[in-house]
């Protein structure tokens, strides 16, 4: 079954909008106090908007990396190719 052919953009655009909302529960089930609009702004806007440790930053990108695959986040988030 191909539901997918042709459709790469949308189901990208699909995934992205989907991934803070994941990382966010996920984050959460492990204390994390970031909210859900804190998470969407540190994943798709690299802003941070109140004093959050570094761990909770880093737990968060790293679990969108783990997830969408950290080459391509890498590149996307960095500009650079990995090895």
């Amino acid at each position: 079954m191909q539901l997918a052919a042709g459709k790469d953009v949308a189901l990208r655009e699909i995934t992205m909008a989907e991934i803070p909302e994941m990382v966010y529960n996920s984050n959460a089930i492990e204390n994390s106090t970031l909210t859900l609009r804190e998470t969407a702004d540190i994943l798709l806007r690299d802003e941070i908007k109140k004093d959050h440790s570094i761990r909770e930053i880093y737990e968060a990108k790293n679990h969108t990396a783990a997830n969408l695959g950290a080459p391509e986040w890498h590149t996307r988030q960095c500009g650079a190719q990995p090895r």
